[in-house]
């Protein structure tokens, strides 16, 4: 009986290759720009649609990036129930948005709030205008 190994495929190699990585090999080479991160939130802000129904993605993003056409570049996240991070390309449509809506979909109001420096999405107030 031979004991010759076999080939791997593409996945059994990967997974070979990288079976034996942690965290702990790669954490001293990440590092934080903060100057990288502030930039990333003046350039998003944080919404909530005022109703307790949560209505679902597939429903609720087609609706607001049909609203905000003028933001192609707008990106939607999810970030709990009925709250969502929004991220444009430029502070030109973030803050025309901010300005001039819309904010009413399907009927119900989006509360939208600037994303402060050193709070987390969590920490935005969103219970009023």
């Amino acid at each position: 009986m031979s004991t010759s190994k076999q080939p791997l495929s593409g996945m059994d190699d990967l997974l070979e290759r990288t079976k034996n990585l942690s965290w702990e090999d790669v954490s001293g080479l990440l590092k934080v720009n903060k100057e990288i991160a502030w930039d990333v939130k003046a350039l998003t802000f944080v919404g909530r649609l005022a109703l307790r129904k949560i209505l679902p993605k597939p429903v609720l993003f087609p609706l607001i990036k049909a609203g905000w056409r003028f933001a192609p570049t707008l990106r939607i996240e999810y970030a709990g129930p009925n709250r969502f991070l929004f991220s444009f390309q430029s502070l030109k449509e973030k803050e025309r948005v901010l300005r001039l809506g819309p904010r009413n979909f399907k009927g119900y109001f989006m509360l939208l709030k600037e994303w402060k420096r050193g709070e987390t999405i969590d920490e935005v107030e969103l219970s009023q205008a």
